[in-house]
């Protein structure tokens, strides 16, 4: 990640990323950030987790039976201990937290197969490569040796995306897939006449 992104990560959560400048033989923060197309994704996944830790859940008082706000906090800081890129996903290790920013981590991380790792793209051409080092980009990010296994790998998944609509009960989830796929080849109809 670019040095003014990771300072701006750093400086508006200054509590998750207090391990961000220690020795590398304290901690793996110090490596830094992945790219910068997951600056967003990272942002509110902090934002959430320290909204959550900062705002407790009011509890029920068994004698008053009035809600209070709790004395001590419920939920311990979490402080990260490395914020990296693997197999093509974000993984965000921490310390401290409950089940509810477990969750939210869980959530992020499933989120990064979707988004470009470069530009932060969201949308049917983020794929992943299957040669030599695995990334999530979208086909503008990706590099040309590797576009034809990019398109490959997108196709596939649209394939088994379509076998699990079909065996949905619901047919609006087939309808609505149907189009995905309509514009999808519109779209590499049009790529290709913009290309000759």
């Amino acid at each position: 990640m670019s040095p003014a992104l990771d300072k701006y990560l750093c400086k508006k959560y200054p509590k998750i990323f207090s391990e961000r400048n220690m020795s590398p033989k304290v901690t793996c923060m110090c490596w830094g950030f992945p790219n910068d197309g997951w600056l967003f994704l990272i942002d509110e996944l902090c934002h959430n987790i320290q909204h959550h830790i900062d705002n407790p859940n009011w509890i029920q008082n068994p004698k008053t039976k009035l809600f209070e706000k709790p004395k001590e906090p419920t939920c311990p800081q979490v402080v990260a201990s490395q914020v990296k890129e693997k197999f093509g996903g974000l993984r965000f290790y921490y310390s401290g937290g409950d089940e509810y920013v477990s969750a939210l981590v869980n959530f992020a991380e499933s989120m990064s197969y979707r988004i470009c790792e470069d530009c932060g793209r969201m949308d049917e051409t983020v794929s992943h490569n299957s040669k030599g080092w695995i990334r999530n980009t979208c086909e503008k990010c990706t590099p040309a040796e590797h576009l034809k296994d990019h398109k490959k790998v997108r196709d596939k998944k649209m394939v088994k995306a379509l076998e699990r609509a079909k065996t949905s009960p619901k047919e609006d989830a087939f309808a609505d897939m149907m189009k995905i796929v309509k514009r999808h080849k519109l779209f590499r109809k049009k790529k290709t006449n913009e290309s000759k």
